[in-house]
């Protein structure tokens, strides 16, 4: 295959399938239901559908969320609580997926995430993810009340006001898991907007002991993480390869372009409508994959795909199953 149409080949797997209402991806695996991506409207319905469809689940898999929209959020956790599902966190677990994650019966972190690039965020409800036009201060009476009783009465409710009164909504109350005590002197910060944890204001309590969670115990994930490296097939084609013909719209070349000079460069991710390309320069390349797709995730309601590592471009999964090289 030559290189131009290589890339054609690759540009139309990004785009094929995007424009659904849907956002979440729900995946069954024996008796455990694996969630990733932004929450609209319509996934509270299609939950619900899978749910009543596989008897068997006991347990929800909330890996690399966001957060998404309210009224979906609150019938999704009326759901969780209703059959008692456990719930577990594999990787970031934002607002609307933090509150779901409250509702489950047993509640814990995963073993297939780096638990220090775990952890759950709590604050109040906003238009939008980079609004500050939230509550401000106006929390509806008794809010507190469900995530005081979720924790076992563990939770302080004067915390819980605090998170919902953050006035912007980058600003988050974050719970990491307790094993991390001994790399950080705390592991729950409450954080006014989105900023480095040395400069959050430090809690004293653990997510287990606010009752957050509720066991150290981490719960095993019957899947094959999308952030497994292994997964994508990379080609001899350079990522530079991309500024070549049309391809792209010149506000992408740019972006790949900024990619090239960043040298901590590992993972470069597109959305499946061909709007976004981000990417990610942690040191571990599972955790760039999973960052620059959850990054991806939180500006789109459609897939990701992961279009470069390091500084090759790789064949997608999609395309590895479809046998289309």
């Amino acid at each position: 295959m030559t290189r131009i149409n290589f890339i054609l080949l690759v540009l139309s797997v990004w785009i094929s399938g995007s424009g659904s209402g849907q956002a979440l991806e729900i995946k069954i695996v024996e008796n455990q239901m694996i969630v990733t991506g932004p929450i609209t409207v319509p996934d509270a319905r299609e939950f619900g559908l899978t749910l009543n469809k596989h008897p068997q689940v006991d347990t929800l898999v909330l890996r690399q969320m966001p957060g998404g929209r309210a009224v979906a959020m609150e019938q999704i956790s009326a759901m969780v609580e209703k059959r008692k599902l456990t719930t577990i966190v594999s990787g970031l677990c934002l607002s609307a997926c933090a509150h779901i994650f409250l509702a489950g019966e047993k509640r814990q972190f995963s073993d297939d995430f780096p638990l220090v690039n775990s952890f759950l965020g709590y604050h109040g409800t906003y238009p939008s993810a980079n609004s500050g036009d939230g509550w401000m201060g106006d929390v509806p009476d008794n809010t507190e009340r469900w995530y005081v009783k979720r924790s076992g009465g563990k939770l302080d409710p004067q915390l819980v006001l605090d998170w919902l009164r953050l006035d912007h909504a980058s600003g988050l109350a974050r719970f990491y898991h307790p094993k991390l005590k001994g790399r950080f002197s705390v592991v729950t910060f409450l954080c006014e907007r989105r900023m480095a944890l040395s400069k959050c204001k430090q809690l004293e309590k653990s997510a287990l002991e606010y009752g957050v969670i509720t066991t150290g115990e981490l719960g095993h994930v019957k899947d094959t993480p999308y952030w497994t490296p292994d997964l994508y097939k990379k080609t001899t084609l350079h990522v530079k390869e991309l500024m070549h013909g049309d391809t792209l719209t010149d506000e992408k070349k740019g972006d790949v372009e900024a990619y090239l000079k960043d040298p901590k460069r590992r993972a470069m991710v597109m959305s499946g409508n061909g709007r976004w390309l981000l990417w990610s320069s942690k040191i571990r390349l599972d955790v760039a994959i999973a960052t620059a797709i959850f990054r991806c995730r939180a500006r789109t309601n459609g897939q990701c795909h992961v279009i470069a590592l390091d500084d090759a471009l790789v064949k997608t999964p999609l395309q590895i199953d479809r046998l289309r090289f």
